[in-house]
C-alpha cells in the first residue's frame, strides 16, 4: 500500500510549472522566465521539458532526473543554443510549488520557485 501511495504522489507532480530566477550576468543579473513541464514520473525517474523564455539561452531543453523523498535532482540535455544545455536543478516539492536552485542563477539570488499551473 505504501508504494501505491508513493506512486500516486509522484504522478501528482506531472504538469506544467512557471516561475523565474535571476541569471548570473555581468554587470548585472537578468530575470529568466521558465516553464517546466513534467511529462512523466515513474519508479523515481522524472522526464519533461524545460523552457527558457528570455535572453541568450532561450529555447526548449529536454530534462530528466530523479525524485527521492520529495527532492528532485534534474539535468537538462543539450538544447537549441550551444553552451546552454547541461543545466542542473535541485528542487524540493512544497505543495504545488517546486523550490530550489539552478546552476545558471546568480549566487546571491534567493533561488527558483516554480508554481504549478
Amino acid at each position: 500500500m505504501a508504494s501505491a501511495t508513493a506512486a500516486n504522489a509522484q504522478q501528482e507532480l506531472v504538469g506544467t510549472y512557471k516561475g523565474e530566477y535571476k541569471e548570473a550576468q555581468y554587470p548585472f543579473a537578468k530575470v529568466q522566465l521558465v516553464t517546466f513541464t513534467i511529462a512523466n514520473v515513474q519508479d523515481g525517474k522524472v522526464t519533461g521539458r524545460y523552457e527558457l523564455e528570455s535572453f541568450d539561452c532561450r529555447g526548449v531543453y529536454d530534462i530528466q532526473g530523479t525524485i527521492l523523498d520529495n527532492r528532485l535532482e534534474l539535468r537538462t540535455g543539450e538544447g537549441p543554443v550551444k553552451g546552454c544545455g547541461d543545466q542542473r536543478l535541485s528542487l524540493s516539492v512544497e505543495g504545488n510549488k517546486l523550490v530550489g536552485r539552478t546552476s545558471m542563477e546568480a549566487q546571491n539570488n534567493p533561488g527558483i520557485t516554480l508554481s504549478k499551473r
